[in-house]
């Protein structure tokens, strides 16, 4: 069974902080030695044959986007904005390795 909660935090939470930790359990491992840099690759399976260049290059642009250490421009048919990679979004405290590498 799945809990989910919604939380805002205020100065002066201390114990109720001191709470959700008594429930739910310390932060294992905690931040100061937990993993801050992912690798991340995507596996394309097709069924006739390659990809050929222009695909090839699709990817390329996408796994570069997650790479990507400042905000970056998107679009979604009329929508606009920018958007946060992994870098940003977890402000600068992980990043995400996408290229991959032979040995």
């Amino acid at each position: 069974m799945h809990r989910r909660f919604n939380f805002v935090y205020q100065d002066g939470l201390g114990p109720f902080i001191g709470a959700l930790e008594k429930l739910f359990s310390r932060r294992h491992p905690d931040s100061s030695t937990a993993p801050k840099q992912f690798r991340l690759a995507t596996i394309v399976v097709t069924r006739e044959r390659l990809l050929n260049d222009e695909e090839m290059a699709l990817l390329d642009y996408f796994a570069a986007r997650g790479e990507a250490t400042a905000p970056l421009p998107f679009s979604s048919g009329f929508a606009k904005g920018m958007t946060k990679p992994f870098a940003v979004a977890s402000r600068g405290l992980g990043s995400l390795i996408t290229a991959l590498s032979s040995p």
